[in-house]
């Protein structure tokens, strides 16, 4: 009997430490979401999207003035991958100027997960998914942007920029429906 008194004293400060240990993680998880929303990055709506827009159009700009300037008609850049480097034709070329690599790593700080020139426009990608995404995007030559599977765009408080998303598995359902 003396036993298993010793094992029931034994037992309970170790479930109980347990189940402290499981609710400081659960607790810890959440809290850690909750700090660290960039990286897990929440879906961003137009009205949000100006405000952040509004706050950091100094930086955009500056990756604007630099692209526009580089003579390259194609360029991608990961915030968060080859600091320094910009993908150009499938080639990593550096970047020339460290304020403009300071200026992307702290868009990819802020959540900005890809940036891309193309066809006339700068494109800023703020939130995705696997179907979808959504940013900022100027428009280098003033024309409407033109992004493969948009399903909005909306101006916003500067000339040339606009809000846009885009949704593979609506952009499809759409163009069935007219077909």
């Amino acid at each position: 009997m003396r036993n298993s008194k010793n094992v029931v004293v034994f037992l309970i400060p170790t479930v109980i430490c347990i189940l402290f240990g499981i609710v400081f993680l659960i607790i810890l998880s959440y809290a850690g979401f909750a700090t660290v929303s960039r990286v897990f990055n929440r879906e961003i709506n137009e009205c949000r999207m100006e405000a952040i827009f509004i706050e950091d159009y100094e930086l955009l700009a500056a990756v604007v003035n630099y692209f526009i300037n580089s003579n390259h008609s194609s360029i991608h850049i990961w915030p968060n991958s080859d600091e320094g480097y910009m993908s150009v034709r499938g080639n990593a070329i550096l970047i020339s100027d460290e304020n403009v690599v300071e200026t992307i790593g702290i868009l990819g700080d802020q959540g900005y997960s890809v940036i891309v020139m193309s066809d006339n426009i700068i494109r800023f990608q703020r939130w995705s998914n696997l179907d979808s995404g959504r940013g900022m995007v100027f428009s280098i030559d003033g024309a409407q942007p033109k992004l493969q599977f948009l399903t909005r765009l909306e101006p916003l408080s500067k000339l040339y920029w606009y809000y846009y998303e885009t949704n593979f598995n609506e952009w499809r359902l759409r163009h069935q429906s007219n077909e």
